[in-house]
Protein backbone atom coordinates (compact mmCIF):
# COMPACT_ATOMS: atom_id res chain seq x y z
CA UNK A 1 0.00 0.00 0.00
CA UNK A 2 1.23 3.14 -0.84
CA UNK A 3 1.71 5.90 1.36
CA UNK A 4 -1.11 8.40 -0.33
CA UNK A 5 -3.50 5.54 -0.64
CA UNK A 6 -2.98 5.51 3.14
CA UNK A 7 -3.73 8.85 3.72
CA UNK A 8 -6.44 8.95 1.44
CA UNK A 9 -7.73 5.84 3.15
CA UNK A 10 -7.32 7.67 6.91
CA UNK A 11 -9.17 10.69 5.80
CA UNK A 12 -12.23 8.45 4.92
CA UNK A 13 -12.66 6.72 7.59
CA UNK A 14 -12.84 10.35 9.69
CA UNK A 15 -14.61 12.16 7.32
CA UNK A 16 -16.66 8.88 7.85
CA UNK A 17 -16.68 8.42 11.53
CA UNK A 18 -18.23 12.77 11.41
CA UNK A 19 -21.12 11.72 9.18
CA UNK A 20 -21.73 8.40 11.52
CA UNK A 21 -21.72 11.22 14.69
CA UNK A 22 -23.85 13.77 13.05
CA UNK A 23 -26.48 10.69 11.84
CA UNK A 24 -26.75 9.95 15.48
CA UNK A 25 -27.44 13.46 16.63
CA UNK A 26 -30.33 13.62 14.19
CA UNK A 27 -31.65 10.34 15.35
CA UNK A 28 -31.14 11.08 18.96
CA UNK A 29 -33.31 14.12 18.57
CA UNK A 30 -36.07 12.88 16.22
CA UNK A 31 -36.23 10.00 19.20
CA UNK A 32 -36.68 12.68 21.66
CA UNK A 33 -39.28 14.48 19.54
CA UNK A 34 -41.12 11.67 19.13
CA UNK A 35 -41.24 11.17 23.11
CA UNK A 36 -42.64 14.75 23.30
CA UNK A 37 -45.20 14.26 21.22
CA UNK A 38 -46.78 11.06 22.87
Amino acid sequence: IQNSDFNELVEFQHSTREWVKAVNKEYELAQLKKKKER
